[in-house]
């Protein structure tokens, strides 16, 4: 998990994260996404605390359905981001993922606090 999409994660708080697929390369192994995650507190009153978003490639192993396994997770970080996401990415999703403020992605924000409320504090 990339630090800075969030706040540091406390007692009575979870991360929840939620995903846009946007394209994959087989040969690679490599899924092309938006990630966005927010921390919650948890617990009937839960509430969102901060969220924050990143395109990111993840990378598995090859295996395929319960077997597979992540060996790999890149974000662009910040430092020369528009270079790093036409570096990391294939060329048709580069203005996707230098702009994805308006991609859906499932669960939203407002599942994942339904989730934290019946999560354990």
């Amino acid at each position: 998990m990339r630090e800075d999409l969030i706040a540091p994660v406390q007692d009575g708080q979870i991360v929840l994260c939620g995903i846009n697929v946007q394209g994959q390369d087989d040969t690679l192994h490599q899924t092309y996404a938006l990630l966005v995650c927010g921390l919650f507190s948890t617990g009937p009153d839960a509430e969102r605390l901060s969220a924050g978003g990143d395109p990111v490639v993840i990378t598995t192993d090859g295996a395929s359905g319960p077997d597979v396994r992540v060996v790999d997770v890149e974000f662009p970080g910040t430092a020369n981001r528009e270079e790093r996401i036409r570096h990391l990415f294939p060329s048709a999703l580069v203005e996707t993922m230098t702009s994805p403020q308006s991609l859906p992605y499932r669960p939203t924000l407002d599942e994942m606090l339904r989730t934290a409320q019946v999560a354990k504090p």
